[in-house]
């Protein structure tokens, strides 16, 4: 019924937060994967479109490439990063992602930040066709920010024309589903909607751990 509780526990990129919106019903997204709760706050949490267009134009007026003394990211150690990606987009993606950190409004700098992450594959030497990581350089590109304008320009839809009442509504918790749900969620659930993650031949985390690590993340511990 509208006003019901629904409860996502491996809520991905955060779909089901999304629909429960537009149906209006309340729901609880939870996920062990800091990389998905990002996703799922984002797509849920309605920002104005000029906000959004004013914030991504900053990223444009700040943004220059930056090698890695300039903007070091630690992270960057738990992969590959010269297998999976050209020098010059190296210090293309560091560039954006110092300039996103300039952002002071933290919801609008989460945004940006997924816009950023939606880019890194698409600029990457990886293939974007597969779940899994396999090397296909013909699609590297060298400057990744006319890619992040358009992934932004995606974003910007999507997120400008929610109903504006998603932080009232949705709550997305970092909640490991070997652990029972807290009490004041379990109570109240009317519906659990689960799906789990399906690519079990491998650690699951690994799909996305091109992103993970260019936002900050060791993949191989979430």
């Amino acid at each position: 019924n509208e006003g019901d509780l629904v409860w996502d526990p491996m809520c991905g990129s955060g779909t089901t937060g999304v629909e429960a919106l537009l149906m209006n019903r309340r729901s609880i997204l939870s996920d062990v994967n800091p990389l998905s709760r990002l996703l799922a706050r984002v797509k849920t949490r309605y920002i104005d479109r000029k906000t959004l267009e004013d914030a991504v134009q900053r990223v444009v007026d700040l943004y220059s490439p930056a090698n890695e003394n300039e903007y070091p990211i630690d992270s960057l150690q738990a992969i590959n990063v010269d297998h999976w990606f050209l020098s010059e987009t190296q210090q293309s993606l560091r560039g954006l992602r110092r300039a996103i950190e300039s952002e002071n409004n933290e919801k609008v700098r989460e945004f940006l930040l997924v816009v950023f992450a939606a880019t890194i594959r698409r600029v990457s030497r990886a293939t974007t066709q597969q779940g899994r990581l396999f090397l296909d350089v013909e699609t590297a590109c060298v400057d990744a920010l006319p890619t992040f304008l358009k992934r932004a320009e995606i974003a910007i839809n999507g997120v400008s024309s929610i109903p504006n009442n998603g932080e009232e509504t949705i709550e997305v918790i970092d909640h490991n589903l070997k652990q029972p749900l807290p009490t004041k969620y379990s109570n109240s659930t009317g519906l659990v909607i689960l799906h789990p993650p399906y690519f079990n031949s491998y650690k699951y985390s690994s799909v996305n751990s091109l992103e993970l690590a260019w936002l900050g993340y060791d993949h191989a511990i979430v």
